[in-house]
């Protein structure tokens, strides 16, 4: 019988114990980057959901504006418009220059994305604009709007509640300047 020289069994195929510790490691970091990315794109998604849940509420409230604004002719009170809504008074009627106006008559409440009473209430609408009446080259009276919808900031803790809406975040308001809603929380 013939001893097989010892350098044949160094030659066997096989992993050692080395390589797949290092094999594990890849393994381990792939798994964790993929994990990564989905948290990342799920962040995403709710940050433009909130957006585009925003950008609806405003257009809502601009359909508002614009339906009562058909009734309104020059030289007329713009308190003589109807309400779209059953909820009060003219929206248009409500606008000061140096205030901002809750748009729905609501309170302090949040509105739906939709208005109604179905769903997550998360948004709150304000309006401030003015009848103008001193406009060069501008045959008739206009009014001029801006339209501000506020919600909570993906991440950053309970979203708004019922009594929320209250003039402490319209006090944040503040015309090209988002800073101060940003440190509550709030986008807008």
């Amino acid at each position: 019988m013939k001893k097989r020289p010892m350098q044949e069994r160094i030659d066997q195929r096989g992993f050692s114990l080395v390589e797949l510790m290092v094999a594990m490691v890849v393994l381990a970091i792939g798994i964790m980057a993929t994990m990564a990315m989905q948290y990342t794109a799920l962040a995403g998604y709710t940050s433009a959901r909130e957006m585009t849940g925003a950008t609806e509420v405003a257009r809502v409230v601009e359909q508002r504006l614009r339906t009562e604004s058909l009734q309104w002719q020059a030289g007329q009170n713009v308190g003589a418009t109807t309400a779209v809504y059953t909820d009060g008074g003219t929206l248009l009627a409500s606008l000061t220059a140096d205030t901002w106006t809750n748009a729905f008559d609501n309170g302090e409440n949040p509105v739906t994305l939709r208005i109604d009473d179905q769903g997550p209430r998360r948004f709150c609408a304000w309006v401030q604009g003015a009848r103008r009446q001193d406009a060069q080259n501008v045959p008739q009276d206009y009014m001029w709007a801006i339209i501000a919808v506020v919600y909570r900031a993906p991440g950053s803790g309970t979203p708004i509640g019922d009594g929320d809406c209250d003039t402490d975040i319209s006090d944040l308001l503040d015309t090209g300047n988002r800073e101060p809603l940003e440190l509550e929380g709030y986008r807008a």
